[in-house]
């Protein structure tokens, strides 16, 4: 891997997020940062759903000319979608540009952050960049990847079973093909570029959404600033202290497995606390199940590890006990971890795809309700629109990585009824109803769309 490798797939994502920007900019408008920073996900997600519906229906070949055809379908919808932005208003203005320009320090602090995450983490990966399991599932990622360069058509290829295509939900692989095919880098190459990437894309919307909340609580909380200087007031400096924590939190920092065995390690506190604590290997149980106690463990501990992958503890930390006492393990893993581990697994390629819908619920829970749109469709900006983009980023989730499509489509559902609730001043089980029927039908339109 060199600078140019990882050049290579920033432009590539510059150029997906451009194609979406205008969209998101009027999409996404109840957001303090109009989806600036979302675009990116959005407009990886639209262009690769394109390709692969045209290449599932027999419209497109799964090469670089369906993935371009693609992008310009993209770039023409966001551009007509958007062109109230993009076009001169009757004073002359172009909206998008006096945005972009007034809120520059947004666009150059998103930028820095993308391109450093994208540098930094690749960097990382460069000194141990063979693809070897280490515990994890990199063969099979792989596979899927060269499995899905060399189909035509979708869905693609199994590479275990010659006649089949695969079962298995990869639709964050086909992500990760567009980029290495219009890249020109080997798959092998690829892999730890797009795991810098996605790395990037995970801060990057991480520091948008916590933007959002803290410019949003801001503002709301200064009312009057707010109606003296319009609808899109300056961010104030603790937005962007805030978004920097977001992406710090959400990205680098997990949970406090390393501190707490640098405490157990040194004797720190006494027995009951450990046995309290009950994370494995520190709770000074062993044998069978986990359950027969170990004579002054704490006497004997050092820093030195003691078994092999003592690491993989911190995804662990959580033990649950089955009827007779026995230890059950629990999967708790959080970012950092999964990018040290260096897996291109579906939770992974999810976490960005799951901030946008994160983004999507505030920027229902922040939009006002428009008249002239009938039904729930007021509460979403671009109206019907805006209905089937929500779905199809909802439903996207499903294809990535299953299980997080019920957890955000309750999200947005949840989003939108305390929506309803604030403009009825109150709840009510007509907003509960309507609230819930939404997320049923962005459901179904979702699965549909896939």
């Amino acid at each position: 891997m060199n600078l140019l490798d990882i050049l290579r797939f920033w432009l590539i994502i510059q150029l997906f997020a451009l194609a979406a920007l205008p969209l998101a900019w009027r999409w996404l408008a109840p957001l303090p940062s109009r989806g600036y920073a979302l675009a990116k996900p959005l407009g990886l997600l639209l262009v690769t759903y394109l390709l692969w519906l045209g290449a599932s229906l027999g419209f497109l070949r799964n090469g670089v000319g369906g993935i371009l055809l693609a992008w310009a379908v993209v770039l023409g919808a966001s551009l007509w979608l958007g062109r109230t932005g993009w076009q001169r208003d009757v004073s002359g203005r172009r909206q998008l540009f006096d945005w972009l320009r007034a809120r520059w320090v947004l666009v150059v602090v998103t930028e820095i952050l993308f391109l450093a995450a994208l540098v930094g983490w690749t960097s990382i990966r460069s000194f141990s960049p063979e693809i070897t399991t280490s515990g994890g599932e990199k063969f099979m990622e792989l596979t899927f990847l060269n499995g899905i360069l060399r189909s035509q058509q979708f869905p693609p290829q199994d590479p275990w079973l010659s006649g089949f295509a695969i079962s298995y939900y990869y639709f964050g692989y086909v992500m990760l093909a567009v980029l290495t095919r219009l890249s020109g880098l080997a798959a092998s190459v690829a892999f730890n570029v797009g795991l810098g990437t996605w790395f990037a894309l995970t801060l990057t919307a991480a520091f948008s959404v916590a933007y959002d909340l803290v410019a949003a609580l801001v503002h709301r909380s200064d009312a009057s600033e707010s109606s003296a200087l319009g609808p899109e007031p300056p961010a104030p400096r603790s937005a962007y202290v805030g978004g920097l924590l977001g992406a710090l939190f959400v990205g680098l920092l997990g949970n406090l497995a390393g501190f707490l065995e640098s405490m157990f390690s040194a004797g720190v506190g006494p027995l009951a606390f450990w046995r309290w604590l009950d994370v494995k290997d520190l709770n000074c149980l062993g044998g069978p199940g986990y359950s027969e106690p170990i004579a002054n463990c704490l006497n004997g501990s050092s820093f030195v590890p003691d078994r092999f992958f003592w690491w993989w503890r911190a995804s662990r930390v959580i033990t649950d006990r089955d009827l007779v006492g026995n230890a059950v393990e629990v999967i708790d893993e959080f970012p950092f971890f999964s990018f040290l581990l260096g897996d291109m697994h579906p939770h992974v390629l999810g976490l960005p795809f799951v901030l946008l819908a994160i983004g999507i619920a505030l920027a229902l829970l922040l939009g006002k309700k428009e008249s002239g749109k009938p039904g729930f469709a007021s509460h979403l900006s671009l109206g019907w629109v805006g209905f089937a983009l929500t779905a199809l980023c909802l439903g996207g989730l499903a294809f990535l990585n299953t299980w997080d499509f019920p957890i955000y489509l309750f999200l947005v559902a949840a989003a939108l009824a305390v929506r309803m609730a604030w403009d009825r001043r109150g709840l009510s089980w007509g907003v509960i109803g309507r609230a819930a029927l939404t997320g049923i039908a962005l459901g179904v339109v979702g699965i549909v769309l896939y």
